[in-house]
């Protein structure tokens, strides 16, 4: 089947072949080719025509699937954080080992500072608010430096692998 670019010049040669130029008259013959044309264009405007309707009607089903996998997802992160926190409960820093998992858990140091730290300007960084500087304030306290209101804390951080 011919695309419609070729069946539009065909139609516009079997017009000027089925009429007479100096008389006028039309062909009958040519003219029920020209017609058949007519129709086969009418058939490709169509078939084209569905096609984009059913393209667009694809395009919302996949949007619609791609927001509920996107929900599906954020319910599946969701829940594997709980069931880490489970986990993490249950064990109490105990480590797990099977074929299929193993539990691990490592070290980490966070600084916590109290809501009314009176915090040396130099431990302070300035955004468009002003919060404390946990990466200072922690390399402070490492180093022996005391501030009022923050300590280090030894935390216990699961590893699922």
């Amino acid at each position: 089947m011919a695309n419609l670019f070729e069946i539009n010049r065909a139609i516009t040669d079997a017009w000027a072949a089925c009429v007479d130029p100096e008389t006028g008259e039309v062909n009958d013959e040519l003219y029920a080719q020209f017609e058949a044309l007519e129709m086969e264009r009418d058939a490709k405007i169509e078939g084209i025509a569905c096609w984009a309707k059913n393209l667009t009607s694809d395009a919302a089903q996949l949007k619609a699937e791609a927001k509920a996998m996107q929900e599906r997802a954020a319910a599946a992160e969701k829940k594997a954080e709980s069931l880490k926190g489970y986990l993490a409960a249950a064990l109490n820093g105990a480590k797990f080992e099977t074929p299929r998992c193993v539990i691990g858990w490592r070290k980490s140091t966070a600084v916590q500072i109290a809501p009314d730290a009176d915090l040396p300007a130099e431990y302070l960084r300035t955004k468009t608010t002003v919060e404390p500087d946990k990466t200072a304030i922690k390399a402070a306290l490492v180093a022996g430096t005391a501030i009022d209101g923050c300590h280090l804390e030894t935390r216990n951080n699961m590893t699922l692998k």
